[in-house]
């Protein structure tokens, strides 16, 4: 978690005049004229860090007034303000640099916290409870940690979300969903309207075009470019800020304005998500979103015809998007899926498996696949589950006694199953497939079994009382369980205030 600590100093070495220092090594300082310290806020600097990116136009604008302020000639400001007012719009963020991070250093998610939301939730009389007021709560205390990246915040906001997503209203699941595709995406901007999104691949053109209404400030107009590093080797993601080229263009048909903003990033150096957003610097230093569409107004319901208007509320949507930048072979991909039990498997006359199938099988099978034109393979059934693997001691063999066992009842989510061949006989084949040049795509389940499951999810397992017995239920295999655990405690206490389970 961030707090304020003590400040940090920073140190800038200045000459009075050029040509004061010798053009020969000096030892120390040499010829420094004059020396200043300035103070930077510590926390400023670590939120800066973390902020990947957000808190970076704020950041820019306090040091840069900090130091104009002590170097009256110096006339520095962040690189975004060039082409407009940049002395006013220096001292603006910077004034604001402060409030905003203690405002979003107020987020304080911690162990208590989370159970009173989890108390909140439980003990809450209706729907209208959880979604007007609890989880606007949950809403605020996420965007701001996602601003400082607070990674003890975002873990039980997380926690909470997972379990809210198994909420029996649909109004709470659909509001917890928008939040914790948030919390992954990194970044609030699906909260207020979803991405508009397009398909490109690897390799192509990354160009962003956008026509806007010609009464729109286009000095004040930014792109905000959220995605991974350029750089392959990276796996960090951050907000770029980016000045676009505006053309002016008009409708002769409709006598209508536009401005065409054009921002050319020359190619998708990598996949992933690249997502954008249009935004306008205000007077009051914040960045605010562009909205697109109207809403549209319509008359009080007994002056309308309902039987032929559509009497549904437009609102307006943010300016943002999502490119999906997939591979370049995609499109040339011809996939086939593989049961792996199936590859060559063997019937008995009533139908019952005799012979499985395994990841040897499929690697001999390979040439036949590439010589049908077929350069992708969609394995299913890769995955461990219980097959009731038994060594006899007597002819030192293994086998298994449940070769049937269903291929979609997981017990393990990091293991390739054994009776198939384990991990070598599929490195085996993901090997010669390489060598031939085809793709190997293994279906990965996100649920568990619930009745056979490795002892390593034991802790994850939550429980739901039915009429009968206490039984496990799948949920999502992760620590999130102390809503329903809370809910089931309620249940249990109420039924035995009635000593029944009617």
């Amino acid at each position: 978690a961030l707090e304020y600590r003590e400040l940090v100093y920073v140190f800038f070495f200045f000459q009075a005049e050029d040509g004061i220092r010798d053009f020969c090594l000096s030892r120390g300082l040499g010829d420094v004229y004059k020396r200043q310290v300035l103070t930077i806020p510590h926390d400023m600097i670590i939120v800066e860090l973390n902020s990947q990116g957000r808190y970076l136009p704020y950041f820019l604008s306090h040091l840069s007034h900090v130091l104009n302020e002590v170097y009256e000639d110096a006339q520095l400001y962040p690189y975004l303000f060039e082409a407009i007012d940049k002395t006013y719009f220096t001292q603006n963020l910077s004034q604001q640099a402060a409030g905003l991070l203690e405002y979003h250093l107020k987020a304080q998610v911690d162990e208590f916290k989370y159970l009173q939301y989890v108390s909140s939730i439980v003990h809450a009389e209706n729907t209208t409870t959880i979604t007007n007021t609890i989880l606007r709560d949950i809403e605020e205390d996420l965007c701001l940690s996602l601003f400082t990246r607070d990674t003890r915040n975002l873990k039980y906001l997380e926690k909470l979300l997972i379990s809210l997503v198994g909420h029996p209203q649909i109004e709470v699941r659909d509001y917890a969903i928008v939040l914790l595709n948030s919390l992954y995406d990194g970044i609030d901007w699906q909260m207020r309207g979803p991405y508009k999104t397009r398909i490109s691949n690897c390799g192509k053109e990354f160009v962003l075009e956008v026509l806007l209404t010609e009464e729109t400030n286009e000095q004040n107009l930014y792109v905000l470019l959220n995605c991974f590093s350029f750089d392959k080797e990276s796996n960090s993601s951050a907000i770029t800020y980016h000045k676009p080229k505006i053309t002016h263009i008009t409708d002769p048909e409709k006598h209508t304005k536009y401005l065409y903003l054009v921002l050319d990033f020359g190619l998708f150096p990598r996949c992933g998500f690249f997502d954008w957003k249009i935004v306008r610097l205000d007077k009051n230093g914040k960045f605010a979103s562009i909205y697109l569409g109207g809403e549209e107004k319509l008359k009080s319901e007994s002056q309308l015809d309902l039987s032929k208007t559509d009497t549904r509320q437009y609102s307006t949507r943010p300016l943002q998007g999502r490119i999906v930048v997939q591979p370049s072979f995609v499109k040339e991909m011809q996939i086939h899926e593989i049961f792996v039990d199936l590859e060559d498997s063997e019937f008995d006359a009533e139908g019952k498996l005799t012979k499985v199938g395994n990841f040897q099988k499929v690697r001999e099978n390979l040439s036949s696949y590439k010589s049908s034109g077929i350069n992708c393979l969609y394995l299913m059934g890769v995955l461990e589950r219980d097959n009731g693997k038994t060594y006899d001691p007597e002819t030192k063999q293994v086998y298994y006694k449940r070769m049937e066992a269903n291929p979609l009842s997981v017990t393990s989510r990091d293991q390739p199953c054994e009776m198939l061949g384990g991990a070598k006989e599929l490195s085996n084949l993901v090997r010669d497939s390489k060598n031939l040049d085809i793709k190997i795509i293994i279906d990965c389940i996100a649920r568990i079994s619930s009745s056979r499951s490795h002892r390593k999810y034991l802790e994850h397992l939550v429980y739901t009382l039915d009429a009968v017995s206490y039984t496990h239920l799948r949920a999502h295999e992760t620590p999130e369980h102390l809503v329903c655990r809370l809910l089931l405690e309620k249940k249990k206490t109420h039924i035995r205030a009635h000593d029944t389970l009617e």
